[in-house]
């Protein structure tokens, strides 16, 4: 079986080298399509899974977006939140990087009952070849384990990343512990994560419930559950939207005051106590969605007294103590903004490409704390939500004017 295998990948290596890019993307989507299965989808999970918690009912949830610099000035708005619940699914299928639910009376994909993300957004679920308003169409996994008892899936789109970690999906963890979930034998069921900050928020919680354990998912695996207890995403994200949206980002209350209560105030009531150090910041980012002039920018921030911060690289102290400290934050839009929860009272200047120049989620997590906060945009390179961009250093001196005028 070894060798075959091995002959394989040696065939498609040498396909993908010598046959042209699109008939070699057309057999792949064949291929794919020919192993997919087809789920009826599951529009009410009341009808179908065991209610155990209600989290909260549906909202109106005020939205922040601040002010773009020469282009739109700070707002605020109401957009309705739907309720969140907890729910039991038996014999329930789960895999990385993946929203969807699938067992024996179909397909839950949560996100297909909200309208906005349906008709706007571009869904990222590695498994969904395709879909229609009665029907998913999901390509299986490769490999598949069994995981008996209860299960609670902490898996789905972008978990992997700071930012969506914490305000999509961290506090299902919490409130699993507030309810007694996690009281029983459970088996948690994680992204294999590098980014130790992230493990080490979800193993020091889990001190607290010495019965469960971390099953850490790996790639290509559908995970067969016995007992699978999930929740919707708790926050809305449209990432990659199809056209410009007012809003990109709903993020509760109920959210916010948990990652308050269960992540921010333990931090910051240890650095509180330290003396105070590097009070501007600077955050960079060196992949994708670049600033294609951020060597001028950083360097004329350098020279105005600026710490220059990669989120990646600091320590859950770390980010707790130099957020809490500063009083000025500039800095390219990257996970490293989700930080300013831990923030006291702070100037914010971001800068963004055109596409993401009014997105709401980190200014609506750290509203209470911003004394002020101006986006700065200018002209992207591509139509890629992730484009490069450009913006004239001296359109951002000026907003930065404005800034701490």
């Amino acid at each position: 079986m070894k060798k075959l295998n091995t002959v394989f990948i040696l065939i498609k290596k040498i396909c993908k080298k010598f046959v042209p890019h699109s008939i070699w993307n057309q057999m792949k989507c064949r291929y794919q399509f020919s192993k997919a299965i087809q789920y009826p989808l599951i529009k009410s999970p009341k009808d179908y899974f065991e209610h155990l918690y209600k989290i909260k009912d549906t909202t109106w949830e005020k939205m922040y977006a601040p002010t773009v610099y020469g282009r739109v000035k700070a707002r605020t708005y109401e957009i309705m939140s739907p309720n969140q619940d907890i729910w039991l699914v038996r014999d329930a299928i789960v895999c990385q990087d993946s929203d969807v639910v699938r067992c024996n009376d179909g397909a839950w994909w949560d996100k297909y009952n909200d309208n906005d993300f349906m008709t706007r957004a571009k869904p990222w679920d590695k498994n969904v070849l395709s879909y229609t308003r009665e029907v998913i169409c999901v390509l299986p996994c490769h490999e598949k384990v069994k995981i008996q008892g209860v299960t609670l899936s902490l898996l789905g789109v972008f978990v992997n990343v700071w930012s969506h970690f914490i305000f999509q999906f961290l506090c299902k963890l919490y409130y699993a512990g507030e309810t007694g979930i996690l009281n029983q034998d459970i088996t948690i069921l994680m992204y294999n994560y590098v980014d130790p900050n992230i493990n080490e928020i979800i193993e020091k919680y889990l001190i607290h419930y010495p019965n469960a354990k971390i099953l850490r998912a790996r790639t290509d695996v559908d995970y067969y559950c016995e007992k699978l207890i999930c929740a919707p995403s708790l926050s809305t994200n449209y990432n990659d939207a199809r056209f410009f949206l007012d809003y990109g980002f709903v993020i509760p209350q109920n959210v916010i005051n948990t990652l308050k209560r269960e992540l921010v105030q333990p931090y910051t009531e240890n650095v509180k106590r330290e003396s105070i150090g590097h009070t501007k910041l600077f955050l960079t980012r060196s992949t994708y969605r670049i600033l294609s002039n951020k060597d001028e920018v950083e360097n004329y921030f350098k020279e105005k007294g600026f710490y220059i911060v990669e989120g990646a690289n600091l320590s859950m102290e770390e980010k707790a103590s130099l957020f809490y400290n500063a009083t000025e934050i500039v800095g390219m839009q990257c996970s490293a903004w989700q930080n300013l929860i831990f923030c006291n009272k702070v100037k914010c200047l971001q800068m963004s490409n055109y596409r993401t120049s009014t997105e709401t989620c980190f200014y609506t997590m750290a509203k209470e704390h911003v004394v002020k906060w101006i986006n700065v945009t200018g002209q992207d390179e591509s139509g890629e939500l992730m484009t490069d961009y450009y913006i004239p250093l001296d359109k951002i001196k000026a907003a930065y004017e404005e800034l701490i005028s």
